[in-house]
């Protein structure tokens, strides 16, 4: 069971809204805040993760919707030679340089025909820097309260 990410000491036992941030706190904590659902597990990991065929985890570059953009422009491409170029819709190249995540055969698609870096080996960082000893970062490694 995870920790309450407030003192860090106690078993968190409810997901509540805390001067506008979603914690996972402990009874104690927990009475200052608004009580929220809890998210499943699967659901909480990060949405542009996925694992492609060879098994390593994936994830997109933080700026992969201008480097799109600007390759597309630097070889002074519409979207619409692009998608007949890579056989996908005009609107899939549109939403991915707006921002929105593309599937992770999209991204190798644009990687291969632009010779750009979209997808990079996704790493969970983990902090080294504790007080508490424990695996997770609380408010309380943070601040002290006296």
């Amino acid at each position: 069971m995870a920790l309450c990410e407030v003192c860090g000491e106690k078993p968190a036992v409810k997901r509540v809204r805390l001067e506008g941030t979603v914690l996972d706190a402990c009874e104690k904590c927990s009475r200052g805040g608004s009580e929220l659902p809890r998210m499943p597990e699967r659901l909480a990991a990060p949405k542009a993760v996925s694992r492609s065929f060879e098994g390593e985890a994936l994830t997109l570059v933080p700026n992969f919707s201008k480097l799109v953009r600007n390759a597309r422009e630097a070889r002074e491409l519409t979207r619409e030679q692009v998608a007949r170029e890579l056989r996908e819709k005009e609107s899939v190249i549109a939403r991915t340089e707006r921002g929105t995540t593309p599937p992770i055969p999209v991204a190798r698609k644009l990687e291969k025909f632009f010779k750009i870096k979209l997808l990079e080996i996704y790493e969970k960082k983990k902090f080294e820097f504790k007080e508490s000893g424990d695996e997770d970062l609380t408010l309380g490694d943070v601040l002290r309260v006296k």
